[in-house]
């Protein structure tokens, strides 16, 4: 495909979805239905959304104990966690949006796709393209993914089918 039919094709793709329907996916993906998220750290469902930097996307976790018969480990601090905690989307910067994009590439290409022509597609440096192309090997290389992992194969999956749709 051409970087001109791809561009087009991301252009419809984020104006289709937004950061928060991303984000409302990934959360459904990651937690089910669960209103709040599940601790990172010890495994427990008492949390509350936390404000953090104007955005609702933060939780902190109520419980220090880990769940009866977890492998968690009860924590000392408050922990604060997002849904993008122990994943390959923490600290990054980029949009949820070209994150969704890039599950939905990677699951759909035969061939991986080059650095330099996703720079070009999304507009960021070779450098920002790289270190995206190797967390999605990191997510998709290992044979048993972390159990935060996991659920981002299904998120591709899911953007893959609504991308084919475009």
């Amino acid at each position: 495909m051409h970087v001109k039919n791809e561009k087009q094709r991301l252009a419809a793709f984020l104006r289709k979805f937004s950061n928060e329907m991303v984000y409302a996916k990934l959360r459904e993906f990651r937690w089910g239905n669960l209103r709040s998220g599940k601790c990172p750290r010890c495994g427990s469902t008492a949390v509350q959304r936390d404000m953090r930097e104007g955005v609702v996307e933060y939780y902190r976790c109520l419980s220090r104990n880990p769940a009866p018969g977890s492998n968690y480990q009860p924590h000392e601090k408050v922990v604060v966690f997002t849904v993008r905690t122990d994943t390959i989307l923490e600290n990054s910067h980029l949009p949820l949006q070209y994150w969704a994009y890039c599950l939905a590439l990677h699951e759909l290409r035969c061939d991986p796709i080059q650095p330099s022509r996703l720079a070009e597609l999304l507009g960021v440096t070779r450098k920002t393209a790289t270190a995206i192309l190797r967390r999605l090997d990191e997510a998709y290389g290992s044979s048993a993914p972390r159990e935060a992992e996991a659920f981002l194969r299904n998120v591709g999956s899911f953007y893959a089918d609504e991308l084919k749709q475009l």
